[in-house]
């Protein structure tokens, strides 16, 4: 291309004149690859534009969907607070329920269930080892929710998981509780021992403490109350417990209780049925050992022993010593006492 040249002539339209230039190899060559430098710029300068703008896109979804996932999870984390108050609420109010003491925590509303009830005289055995044991006390926690940093968020997560474990904890050691103190209940004596779901009647012919004695006149010490009604009325176990004796007196013999079963009930109570049945004293099937549970049929009124007509003679002793059966009826349904 030595030598060679190229001539550009430039016109204007309504002009008559041209202006006319003298370009070499070399110099169309440059100006050649000036061009194809600037569109080649040009085209990478778009390519870098159009690349941020992607990124920025992507970077605006993403953040679009962080946003939705951070809502979400601060509804998660409402509601889980929510449950876990509910869940304490509730637990107090079994505690209250049952006397237990309060467990201490977060959210948790005053006045719990309203109770009702009474003490009972000479009443059941001593629960100091349950009415005095602890539940694990839950610490109070943050109010920063999902609003603070990221750690603090882990944090708060990591403290509702504690919560959570606390609770679980005092609910399994409230169930022990309870099972424990079910225990004790149904093994004490609480219930008149008479089935009177035929209609049948009764009453209190005599109750426990001093008294005139209906066979002597004399004044004596009576261990127990006596239910009369009519002969053959089914006795009942005042709670759940073992037999440990069930006497059959000689027939014809007016010592004593007569035919009489006693009973053991777990925890420090026994109860004695006297006067029973002569012709059918005893439940079939029963007999030394047998485990007995509250309402249960265990023999039938009569008239056996020391006696001046059909009755059950009804004996509750705590730590072997008889103590008064009237304020253990609770099903009684006429709190007056006889006069006897």
């Amino acid at each position: 291309m030595t030598g060679k040249s190229f001539t550009v002539l430039l016109t204007s339209t309504g002009s008559r004149r041209a202006r006319k230039f003298s370009l070499s190899a070399w110099q169309l060559w440059g100006v050649g690859l000036l061009l194809a430098c600037a569109f080649g710029g040009a085209v990478m300068a778009a390519s870098y534009v159009f690349g941020l703008y992607s990124d920025t896109r992507e970077i605006q979804e993403q953040n679009a969907l962080l946003l939705e996932e951070n809502a979400a999870m601060s509804g998660n984390y409402d509601n889980m607070r929510k449950e876990l108050d509910s869940i304490q609420q509730v637990l107090n109010d079994v505690e209250q329920v049952l006397g237990l003491p309060m467990t201490e925590g977060p959210a948790v509303g005053g006045g719990g269930l309203p109770l009702g009830g009474g003490s009972m005289e000479d009443g059941p055995a001593s629960t100091d080892d349950i009415e005095n044991a602890e539940i694990d006390t839950v610490p109070e926690p943050s109010k920063t929710g999902l609003s603070a940093p990221p750690e603090e968020i882990d944090g708060q997560i990591v403290w509702m998981f504690e919560w959570a474990d606390q609770l679980r904890g005092g609910l399994h050691g409230l169930e022990k509780m309870t099972r424990s103190k079910l225990d004790v209940l149904k093994a004490t004596p609480s219930v008149v021992p008479l089935d009177m779901n035929q209609g049948g009647r009764y009453m209190i012919s005599s109750v426990f403490g001093r008294r005139v004695s209906p066979i002597t006149d004399l004044y004596e010490h009576h261990a127990g109350i006596d239910l009369a009604t009519a002969g053959g009325t089914p006795v009942i176990a005042a709670a759940h417990g073992v037999i440990r004796k069930m006497h059959v007196a000689p027939r014809g013999s007016r010592k004593g209780l007569g035919n009489y079963v006693v009973i053991r009930h777990s925890g420090s109570y026994s109860t004695v049925y006297g006067h029973l049945n002569g012709n059918k004293p005893f439940a079939d099937g029963l007999k030394v050992g047998s485990k007995v549970k509250r309402n249960q049929v265990i023999g039938y009124v009569g008239n056996t022993g020391r006696s001046t007509g059909d009755h059950l003679h009804y004996e509750i002793l705590r730590n072997g010593v008889r103590i008064d059966p009237f304020p253990y009826l609770i099903n009684h349904s006429d709190n007056r006492r006889s006069r006897r």
